[in-house]
């Protein structure tokens, strides 16, 4: 009992030293002047834009002169485009693709479509090479198990998983042509 006291005693405490120091910090005039100087600079452009005025400043000093129009950059979408079409380099290799992309495939839909087509055969033939080589690696470790005479359950689960292996491969050679 005395422990649950002791926590609410401490957690009350807590609270209105909390609740103390947002009032105090609320009615100090210097953290208030700080705070609007910080939004004023805040809002201060290098260059003025054009954009209607909704509402009327209380103080003139403090208005935006909005002269020229706002110009659309493009260096985020350049960012995304690129990001889409050359991916990060810590992404498995399975995923990689090296097209020559059309300047905006996502604007026409069979460009797209071509692309999406691409990067599916260029998944299925990494994945045929990869598949290739465990089958190697398990072809050498069912080899080396039998000259070590390692259980026949083991040896029959790696005979299954080199069958399994084939028979995706088999699949992916009928889909792929």
């Amino acid at each position: 009992m005395n422990k649950y006291l002791l926590v609410l005693f401490c957690s009350s405490l807590i609270f209105l030293m909390l609740v103390f120091s947002l009032l105090q910090r609320e009615d100090d005039p210097l953290t208030k002047t700080q705070h609007q100087e910080a939004l004023v600079n805040r809002t201060k452009l290098k260059e003025p834009i054009e954009a209607p005025l909704t509402t009327k400043p209380d103080d003139p000093k403090k208005a935006i002169e909005i002269t020229e129009p706002l110009e659309f950059s493009s260096s985020a979408y350049q960012s995304f485009n690129q990001s889409i079409h050359q991916p990060d380099s810590r992404q498995p290799p399975i995923n990689r693709t090296t097209d020559d992309f059309v300047a905006n495939p996502m604007w026409d839909h069979d460009a797209y479509q071509q692309l999406e087509n691409s990067r599916h055969q260029q998944l299925i033939q990494q994945y045929k090479i990869a598949a290739k080589k465990k089958l190697q690696q398990i072809d050498t470790a069912i080899e080396e198990g039998k000259k070590k005479g390692i259980s026949k359950s083991l040896l029959q689960e790696a005979i299954e998983k080199r069958e399994a292996i084939n028979s995706m491969l088999m699949q992916l050679d009928k889909k792929s042509r």
